[in-house]
């Protein structure tokens, strides 16, 4: 679960969008879990950032966002890097 908020982010990140977009906060509302053969896991993940940017065409937007984990995760043949997460 997550939280878009509306206070703007510290970061900009460019693969949001322009750096004159408003980037505002993403945060986790709790800790991503998953089982594997060593029992449930949970995965440490930090705020974010999100942003919506509006299209040429009429009612279409984009939104883009991003997550932190710190320390990745890995299930299976399922990786998920310890890096920033788009």
């Amino acid at each position: 679960d997550v939280e878009f908020k509306d206070n703007k982010s510290n970061e900009q990140e460019r693969l949001l969008g322009k750096t004159s977009s408003l980037q505002l906060l993403l945060e986790p509302l709790t800790k991503p879990t998953f089982v594997s053969v060593n029992g449930q896991q949970e995965v440490p993940v930090e705020k974010g950032a999100f942003s919506v940017s509006r299209s040429n065409e009429p009612l279409r937007s984009s939104l883009r966002f991003f997550l932190d984990f710190p320390e990745g995760a890995e299930r299976n043949d399922v990786k998920l890097p310890a890096e920033r997460v788009f």
